[in-house]
């Protein structure tokens, strides 16, 4: 019921199951994937079943929330330097499933997306997003870890989003950002490999003039903060293919 001298309160949906296997199919995803990490009111089964169908728009809906907030944000910090609206791939669609050295990996970042420093497109910036709320056990950030260390050590990552991908991770509290970095660095040290990750708060987000774009990131291994390029129209990336 709208309140009294208050706006219409704004419509709210589910999805049925016949909805959910549409937007699963259209994404490459078996249905159950999708509705776990989309972020959905949905009914679970083809009968209604599969318990409370907001049980993982509850569950997620912080988590959610917080991910939108970044790439709205990043909208927002390219208009205000003059670039071109950002591209933002969803959960589901940034998410992978390769082999590497017999052994099948997943990646599933929060989401990613394609940075545009000029007008024609030509000089972009591609980047996976992981937001952390500091909510996992060391062994979830391990596991999540190793894939992408996989991705990268594959060259599926450079195949997929040619030369420069970096992984953007945005925590909520200082701490939930050293226990990330911590181990990420952990994870290249046993693996022998350097995994591009750029860390940040969602604090140093907000109070930053230029958001995103500013002097608020760090590498695992050192707290100097940096930027995460500098936009001087130089080393474009290569478009992602189709097909991988």
């Amino acid at each position: 019921m709208p309140v009294r001298r208050q706006p219409q309160p704004p419509k709210r949906y589910f999805l049925t199951y016949v909805g959910l296997e549409l937007l699963a199919a259209a994404e490459g995803v078996p249905p159950l994937r999708y509705a776990e990490h989309a972020g959905l009111a949905v009914e679970t089964s083809a009968k209604g079943r599969g318990g409370n169908r907001l049980r993982n728009l509850r569950r997620n809906f912080a988590h959610t929330v917080g991910t939108n907030d970044i790439f709205v944000r990043l909208a927002r910090d390219a208009d205000r330097a003059g670039h071109p609206a950002p591209r933002w791939w969803s959960e589901s669609q940034a998410a992978r499933r390769f082999e590497y050295r017999d052994r099948k990996y997943w990646i599933r970042p929060d989401g990613a997306g394609c940075y545009y420093l000029d007008p024609s497109g030509t000089v972009r910036r591609y980047f996976l997003l992981e937001y952390d709320r500091a909510t996992m056990r060391r062994r979830d950030y391990l596991r999540k870890l190793r894939g992408l260390a996989a991705y990268f050590l594959s060259g599926l990552a450079e195949h997929q989003y040619g030369a420069g991908l970096v992984v953007l991770v945005v925590s909520e509290t200082d701490q939930g950002e050293r226990r990330f970095a911590e181990a990420v660095s952990f994870i290249e040290s046993v693996l022998a490999v350097e995994i591009p990750v750029l860390l940040t708060t969602r604090d140093r987000i907000r109070h930053e003039l230029r958001g995103l774009l500013g002097p608020i990131w760090r590498t695992p291994s050192d707290t100097q903060r940096l930027k995460w390029f500098e936009s001087d129209g130089t080393s474009a990336n290569e478009a992602p293919r189709a097909d991988a």
